[in-house]
């Protein structure tokens, strides 16, 4: 999987949304937001791909970034800038949007 060119600075973090815009279930469209229950319009489930070196704190020491890529996290939807690389939604996130890791 070749990732864009594209390294984060300081704390931000390139994440891979599903391109996933709908499910059909028994023959019917659903758009992903209403088969995926009710938040589902609030968050959305990524991939890490890759994460800047850290923040420097006011002391002048770098705060190494709390997630690593491979990890799965949940973001708030509509954060972050979107970037199109090869058919696949890649964005580029403060970790103030991060709201977790997955398990």
């Amino acid at each position: 999987m070749q990732v864009c060119p594209l390294t984060p600075i300081l704390d931000n973090v390139i994440v891979e949304i599903p391109v996933s815009d709908e499910q059909v279930i028994g023959g019917i469209v659903i758009p992903d937001k209403f088969a995926r229950g009710p938040n589902s319009d609030k968050v959305e489930e990524a991939t890490v791909l890759a994460v800047g070196p850290g923040r420097v704190s006011k002391k002048g020491a770098l705060c190494p970034p709390e997630v690593s890529p491979g990890d799965k996290v949940l973001i708030n939807r509509f954060m972050g800038t979107e970037l199109g690389c090869d058919g696949r939604r890649l964005v580029v996130v403060p970790p103030k949007d991060i709201l977790g890791v997955l398990e």
